[in-house]
């Protein structure tokens, strides 16, 4: 009698140990997008998500939540990422490398000879040519009420391209842009604008934008109008007037010949980009390796004017000429002194 009573004590215990192991639980990360952390930890893919009991976690999860629940899961809500990267360029001061994460209130800098490309989770594209700087002042969306989102980029010096996504067409008047000596609104638009000494020059590419200088003059442009505006925000000059001081200035310079929208990429790269697209379809990993290795991979949606330089002038705000290189995808092709790669966006 003595034996079973210890024998069925054993076993409780037993069973009980278990029954506790399955109510405390565990989880895995099964996906991440964007920045994700668990217990303050940057998370991937398979990461564990557990009862990991601590004095001071035990106490502040009873104050926080009044059980114990250690394991704390938190995600930036709206982030983006650099998709192109073409010579030195920073994110807050480290190199940036294309798939390095932009989240809000980053500053991003290009240096000479420099571009890139920042894609936002709402499909938003900014690009900066050379020896610019900007801002991600603000930035939230969730693609489940994007009305509820909110973007917010200045330009501290030099020139940008920007293009609207999701977020401008759900709730236009929450996204902004700022320069010197004023404010940009957008109606699906992208556009171009550039600092050089004491004015600003803009183009509206597509959509429309409204400009609001520092002394309250709203300014409206369509698609294909130009306008320049001083430090003290008054109009210096428009149309083409406008135009042709910016290009003598070489504001647009780097920005005229990026190509922010995926479709237009494709499309650019005509017959010969859909054929390399099939042959980078073949061969996968090793061309886009071999693509990376040569320098091309790292340039996917910025093209160069005069053989691969940003600062290269053109004689159009909306033209590109000689040699340049485009990336975007996974295929490539060659013709007459430019490289393209497009394909997979």
């Amino acid at each position: 009698m003595s034996l079973y009573k210890y024998v069925l004590v054993g076993c409780t215990a037993f069973f009980l140990m278990v029954a506790t192991a399955f109510a405390a639980g565990t989880g895995a990360v099964e996906t991440v997008r964007g920045r994700v952390n668990v217990n303050g930890v940057p998370a991937v893919a398979g990461t564990h998500v557990d009862r990991k009991h601590s004095k001071h976690s035990k106490h502040r999860d009873h104050q926080e939540h009044g059980d114990h629940r250690d394991a704390h899961v938190t995600a930036a809500v709206g982030t983006g990422t650099v998709e192109a990267v073409k010579g030195k360029v920073n994110v807050n001061g480290v190199p940036a490398v294309a798939g390095a994460s932009v989240e809000r209130g980053a500053r991003v800098v290009t240096f000479a000879d420099s571009q890139t490309v920042v894609r936002f989770q709402d499909g938003q594209a900014l690009g900066l040519k050379a020896d610019s700087s900007a801002k991600v002042d603000d930035y939230r969306f969730d693609e489940k009420v994007p009305e509820s989102g909110r973007s917010m980029i200045t330009l501290i010096k030099g020139g940008m391209r920007a293009l609207s996504g999701m977020l401008a067409k759900a709730a236009p008047k929450n996204v902004e842009y700022r320069y010197a000596a004023g404010t940009i609104g957008v109606r699906g638009t992208e556009f171009m604008l550039a600092t050089v000494g004491k004015t600003s020059y803009m183009e509206c590419l597509s959509g429309t934008i409204q400009i609001k200088t520092i002394t309250g003059e709203l300014i409206t442009l369509a698609k294909g109008e130009v306008v320049a505006i001083s430090s003290a925000g008054a109009v210096v000059s428009s149309g083409p007037t406008a135009l042709a001081a910016a290009n003598k200035v070489g504001a647009f310079n780097g920005l005229d010949s990026m190509v922010l929208d995926a479709q237009q990429q494709v499309s650019n790269s005509g017959a010969e980009g859909a054929e390399a697209a099939g042959a980078a379809g073949a061969s996968g990993v090793g061309l886009m390796g071999a693509l990376v290795a040569l320098g091309i991979a790292t340039v996917v949606a910025v093209t160069s004017n005069g053989g691969g330089s940003g600062d290269s002038s053109s004689s159009s705000s909306s033209s590109s000429s000689g040699g340049s290189t485009s990336t975007s995808g996974g295929s490539t092709s060659t013709s007459g002194g430019s490289t393209s790669t497009s394909g997979g966006s």
